[in-house]
């Protein structure tokens, strides 16, 4: 209000070259002062505060400002929950694998019940099979009936041609989601890497519609000779 007021003022009036001198130093004057403002504003929001910030910013998209917002967050309380999840989502949506990996790890050592952030250092593990693996379970066992979670070892074990548990993975979460389009789809590549042509197309047949994949004309031609 300062600075419109001043600008409206300035723009009526004729000054001498003295006065507009004056005039543009206080507005620089005041320029700063509300930059310092805000500055204090955000240095004295609480923990809480910065954190809520820090996820409307994530919900734009903008993970630069989550990121910035939830390092002060945790300078001012490193134990508060969620705060080190959302900094790994950040640098993992920024592909910062190494501070995503070390927000994750922190995160699960502040709240041992966060099944995503074991979730997620599985995905940033899947070239060490073990230690992914160790992720994943940890985080089925704190949430043994979300399906995503029983789809996500799928993913890992078909990466590792690993198809027989991979089979197992993919039908334990159709069990909790019947309609689970792509755990069938999966399936289906499962049972056809085992040269199951029979049972491949037993579970593509399920899919409501099998032509959102790319495979579709593949699949469609494998299954007519089979049956």
């Amino acid at each position: 209000m300062g600075l419109s007021f001043l600008n409206y003022f300035i723009s009526k009036h004729i000054f001498t070259t003295d006065c507009w001198l004056i005039f543009v130093v206080m507005k620089l004057y005041l320029q700063i002062v509300f930059c310092v403002f805000i500055c204090l504003d955000i240095h004295c929001q609480s923990a809480s505060a910065l954190f809520t910030m820090g996820k409307e910013e994530f919900l734009i998209g903008n993970y630069k400002n989550t990121i910035r917002l939830c390092t002060k967050a945790i300078h001012k309380n490193p134990s508060l929950k969620e705060v080190n999840f959302y900094l790994g989502l950040s640098y993992f949506n920024l592909n910062d694998t190494v501070n995503s990996i070390h927000a994750f790890e922190k995160e699960t050592k502040i709240n041992k019940d966060d099944y995503r952030s074991f979730m997620y250092l599985c995905k940033l593990n899947i070239k060490d099979y073990l230690s992914a693996e160790n992720y994943i379970l940890e985080s089925i066992k704190i949430q043994p009936t979300n399906f995503l979670l029983y789809f996500e070892k799928g993913s890992l074990d078909f990466f590792y041609k690993k198809y027989k548990n991979a089979i197992n993975d993919y039908n334990q979460a159709i069990a909790l989601r019947s309609n689970l389009d792509d755990a069938y789809y999966k399936l289906g590549f499962c049972w056809l890497n085992l040269k199951d042509t029979l049972n491949a197309c037993s579970n593509w047949k399920k899919v409501n519609e099998l032509d959102d994949f790319p495979e579709y004309l593949l699949i469609d031609s494998l299954c007519k000779k089979t049956y």
